[in-house]
């Protein structure tokens, strides 16, 4: 069975973002980096939220690359928007995967494949991903 594993950056007093979203606390650094490359190797799929990818977006980043990475939207709208924003890039990135189905059972679902995903969360209130047994 697949190994699934939580990978996140949280504050002291335990959240993962600001009320409106943000997750400008967040700072990068040598030793942020050199842990994200070790988490790297270790899965060949990630699991984020839109919002998420949206900052990734933002920050010129498409997907991390060398794993499979789904994209997680409970919005019809905003899940058809990011999707014009995808096919509009000059190179569509094929690592990217937009799942509208309950992350839940997804993840039951990839657990019976071979390999081992990751899951990367910013935000405590991804009540998919926190509430339920996977």
């Amino acid at each position: 069975m697949r190994k699934v594993t939580l990978g996140l950056a949280n504050s002291l007093d335990n959240y993962i973002a600001r009320k409106d979203g943000g997750f400008d606390w967040l700072h990068w650094s040598k030793e942020v980096a050199e842990i994200s490359v070790k988490f790297m190797k270790t899965v060949d799929a990630l699991l984020i939220g839109r919002k998420t990818y949206d900052g990734m977006l933002a920050s010129g980043q498409t997907s991390y690359p060398g794993a499979k990475n789904y994209v997680f939207s409970r919005s019809k709208k905003k899940r058809e928007a990011l999707k014009k924003r995808l096919a509009a890039k000059k190179k569509p990135d094929r690592n990217v995967e937009i799942v509208t189905e309950d992350a839940a059972k997804f993840v039951r679902e990839l657990k019976k494949r071979q390999g081992h995903c990751g899951l990367r969360r910013r935000r405590i209130g991804q009540k998919s991903f926190r509430s339920r047994s996977y």
